[in-house]
């Protein structure tokens, strides 16, 4: 059914209509999403270079939420979240010497997007969407094992302080295509991107906690550096065929693909944790990238 907003003058009668729609899939990766610190990231360690891994899977569950009206223009808000049963990550580090060092982290993610565009029907079966997504991704590496420490001194004591953060800001534009399939079924499929990705990040790291001055309770050995990415890129692409089961919801399946990419060149701290004593910086090229595949089922109703 459609709501209706009925105005005193003549002639202005704009109805408004909305389908919102709930996605449970299976989120699995199309590559790892990896962070990687490279280019002398941290000599005060014999550190070349280093790469975590983490391979992030779980259940997607997304609401969306179109507001169409009579006319061309519409709204359509988007909230998604994982929960994720991937707990693992793989750090290697290349040494400055021969050689290589590796552990593994047990670690605790999060994955969530919110997004708001505006849509444009401007085709019988296209419709134009420009919009902002905020997209938060996080790790905590709680604890390690299966070390190969080679040159390097990973300290037990020293775990609390380890993480990743990124926070994206990202505009996007694309296009939706839409249709039937026969009398029985409906389809949809679209695809938005931006060539560059805007935000954040901050990456923590203890190596090891070594033997100091009781007046220094804070000294550290590790990396800590944060900025904001200068090249890069978000894409997603999407395709959902759905059947109405009555006269007011609809069940379907779907199929989408996310991924980012980043990079940016900035100056890392090393060697001090929390304090500034003794710090060293050197420079340091610093990547991100993730990517996935979600496949699921669907849920909307007709208001």
């Amino acid at each position: 059914m459609t709501a209706q907003i009925i105005w005193d003058h003549p002639g202005a009668i704009p109805s408004f209509s909305s389908q919102p729609t709930v996605f449970v899939g299976y989120l699995t990766p199309n590559k790892a999403t990896t962070f990687s610190l490279g280019n002398s990231a941290s000599n005060t360690f014999n550190i070349r270079s280093l790469e975590q891994t983490l391979n992030i899977q779980g259940i997607w569950t997304e609401v969306s939420l179109p507001v169409k009206s009579s006319g061309p223009l519409g709204v359509v808000v988007d909230f998604g979240y994982l929960f994720p049963s991937n707990r693992t990550s793989e750090e290697n580090y290349n040494l400055n010497s021969s050689g290589f060092a590796s552990r593994t982290w047990d670690t605790r993610s999060q994955l969530w997007n919110l997004s708001v565009a505006v849509t444009y029907h401007f085709m019988p079966s296209v419709t134009a969407v420009l919009g902002f997504r905020y997209e938060s991704f996080m790790t905590n590496y709680t604890d390690y094992y299966n070390e190969v420490q080679n040159t390097l001194d990973f300290n037990p004591n020293a775990l609390a302080g380890t993480d990743f953060n990124f926070s994206g800001y990202i505009p996007f534009f694309g296009a939706v295509v839409d249709g039937s399939l026969g009398s029985a079924a409906c389809f949809k499929a679209g695809v938005i991107g931006f060539p560059a990705l805007p935000g954040s990040f901050v990456y923590n790291e203890v190596i090891n906690n070594p033997s100091v001055p009781s007046r220094y309770p804070s000294y550290m050995n590790g990396i800590k550096t944060s900025n904001e990415f200068t090249s890069g890129y978000f894409l997603e692409a999407f395709g959902e065929v759905y059947t109405p089961i009555n006269w007011w919801a609809s069940v379907g399946a779907f199929i989408k693909y996310n991924g980012v990419w980043g990079r940016a060149t900035m100056d890392v701290n090393t060697n001090i944790w929390r304090d500034n004593l003794n710090s060293f910086h050197n420079q340091a090229v610093a990547t991100f990238q993730r990517s996935s595949w979600i496949f699921g089922g669907s849920v909307s109703a007709s208001f």
